[in-house]
């Protein structure tokens, strides 16, 4: 399930493709998040009452990260795969626009990419 995590250009079975959703979904929401407590707390005791505003700059940041982590592992995998052609490239449009609505939304795509045999 969770083997070849790393191997964008491999085909995935189902059971692979959601193994490698939910390893790089919740790996995505972990690394964001430490990275966002690092800097607020940091902030925190640097600026003491500025820590509001920038934990929501960090969300902001956190926000922004997601889109462009999920968009360029897209592209990259279809790019690997040769999938750059028809609905492929719907679904790597969506990867770049998903995570507005959140990372497992975001990634949903990319793991239909990863299932994709390669052209």
């Amino acid at each position: 399930m969770f083997s070849g995590l790393t191997d964008l250009g491999m085909r995935r079975t189902p059971l692979q493709a959601l193994g490698f959703y939910l390893a790089y979904s919740i790996g995505l929401v972990i690394v964001l998040a430490i990275l966002g407590t690092v800097i607020g707390t940091i902030a925190g005791l640097l600026f003491g009452d500025v820590a509001i505003a920038l934990n929501k700059a960090m969300t902001a940041f956190g926000a922004i990260s997601a889109v462009v982590l999920c968009g360029v592992l897209a592209t990259t995998m279809a790019k690997k795969k040769n999938l750059l052609s028809g609905i492929n490239l719907v679904l790597v449009v969506l990867s770049w626009t998903g995570p507005f609505l959140g990372v497992f939304i975001g990634m949903a795509p990319v793991a239909i990419l990863a299932a994709q045999r390669p052209e």
